[in-house]
């Protein structure tokens, strides 16, 4: 393709060929190089992304770890306040029942208080000598 001159020297044609073919082969490696670049600069920023991505799903992980704490917190507080509330009304329960239980039972001691009377009432006055005879008397019956 390219002839050599009887003296051996290039053409003046063939030298500016070769001179416009080095300068685009520069060029091509300055773009190759800057291509190079780009590709790691890319390559950087799918790394940062991908980190960044991974953060923020460790975050919302991280959120919806608290809001399940948060979630099962106020179910065990509203669960503390039910149970106290019925605890409470169970006390009122047992405090009317022991309240009734305890006028029934004043009601009661009364009654027998009464009976006690009544019956002692109707028993015959006995005196403790009268006794203390009839049991001495029997004796020597014996």
């Amino acid at each position: 393709m390219f002839r050599l001159t009887r003296t051996g020297r290039r053409s003046a044609a063939l030298v500016s060929q070769i001179t416009a073919l080095e300068a685009t082969r520069d060029t091509l490696i300055d773009r190759n190089r800057m291509l190079e670049d780009q590709a790691y600069a890319a390559k950087i920023d799918l790394d940062r992304v991908k980190k960044n991505r991974e953060i923020e799903l460790d975050e919302i992980a991280h959120i919806g770890k608290m809001r399940d704490e948060a979630s099962e917190l106020d179910f065990k507080s509203r669960t503390m306040d039910i149970q106290r509330e019925c605890d409470e009304k169970v006390a009122d329960v047992k405090d009317e029942y022991r309240d009734k239980m305890e006028k029934q039972l004043g009601t009661e001691r009364d009654n027998i208080k009464e009976m006690y009377v009544e019956v002692l009432g109707r028993l015959p006055k006995v005196s403790v000598r009268q006794l203390d005879a009839n049991t001495k008397h029997t004796e020597n019956d014996g």
